[in-house]
């Protein structure tokens, strides 16, 4: 009688300790973020936020050492906002905000924000196309979002303060571990400043195409 009462005890215990114990996920996406920065030589790995000049340097490595390189991470992120737009066949447009992560690397704590191929400057960081009604509903309704894709581009703000700012660019994303179509137009897109496929202050070097008459 004594074993059975010790043994359920146990069993009792267990289980509280299985759902008590918190997630692990914000710190795998940490590390996941801090991977990126594997191999930067060590002049590099300090006061970085307040040096643009070493910030440069800091983005120059990454530019040859990260960005395309096919890198992939894996990041569960809070949801925002999110708009779901029923086009004409009955499928969803996606725009989605999530909100920023924050992680310290090269010495410092640095804001991270996430973006698919769009333009830098505006309200929904990402947008997805053909997006069928079940999945649309889910992510209505979804507090946190998995993301997995390939890090396109990454970048520091070369004038951080007061809050240092962290970019990364995903492409081939995966939501929940489907496969979604991105675009980077939509509302506040590409198509608002200056033409598809020209990001503003992202992968063009922060080039923008002048309008005429401006």
């Amino acid at each position: 009688m004594i074993t059975r009462a010790t043994a359920f005890v146990f069993v009792m215990a267990t289980c509280v300790t299985c759902f008590a114990k918190p997630t692990n996920q914000p710190e795998k996406d940490k590390e996941a973020i801090k991977g990126l920065f594997d191999g930067i030589p060590m002049d590099l790995r300090a006061k970085v936020k307040d040096n643009p000049v070493r910030c440069d340097r800091v983005n120059d490595w990454l530019h040859e050492n990260v960005a395309g390189k096919g890198k992939i991470v894996g990041l569960t992120l809070s949801v925002a906002k999110v708009n779901p737009i029923r086009d004409k066949s009955g499928a969803y447009s996606i725009y989605l905000a999530v909100a920023p992560s924050s992680v310290n690397v090269l010495s410092d704590d640095w804001k991270v924000s996430f973006h698919d191929n769009g333009a830098f400057a505006r309200e929904y960081q990402f947008t997805f196309e053909g997006v069928s009604t079940a999945d649309a509903e889910k992510i209505a309704d979804a507090k946190h979002v998995h993301f997995q894709g390939k890090v396109k581009y990454v970048s520091l703000a070369r004038f951080p303060n007061p809050a240092s700012n962290m970019r990364i660019v995903l492409e081939d994303i995966l939501v929940d571990g489907k496969k979604w179509t991105s675009s980077g137009d939509g509302p506040g897109g590409p198509a608002f400043f200056g033409g598809k496929g020209k990001p503003f202050g992202g992968d063009d070097g922060g080039k923008t195409k002048k309008v005429k008459g401006k």
